[in-house]
């Protein structure tokens, strides 16, 4: 598996739930009941290959945000790598 670099990033979207609870991310569906699940923990966070489909999942909730991923170092933040 690569890796994401500045020349071919990653990406993850996330949201603020509130201040004092920080970011939460989009994560993998478990199922038909639940079609967008989100959650604080970053390791469940989905990532993306590719910007269009980040925006357009970062465009169903209107406060939630692309994050960039350009570095083996920001991928294993998220437990990957």
């Amino acid at each position: 598996m690569t890796h994401p670099t500045s020349l071919n990033p990653w990406f993850t979207v996330a949201r603020l739930r509130t201040l004092d609870d920080g970011l939460e991310y989009y994560a993998a569906s478990e199922g038909p009941e639940d079609p967008i699940r989100w959650t604080p923990h970053k390791r469940e966070a989905m990532l993306f290959l590719n910007l269009h489909t980040a925006v357009r999942v970062r465009d169903v909730d209107g406060d939630a945000i692309v994050i960039v991923l350009a570095s083996k170092d920001d991928l294993r933040e998220y437990g990957r790598g």
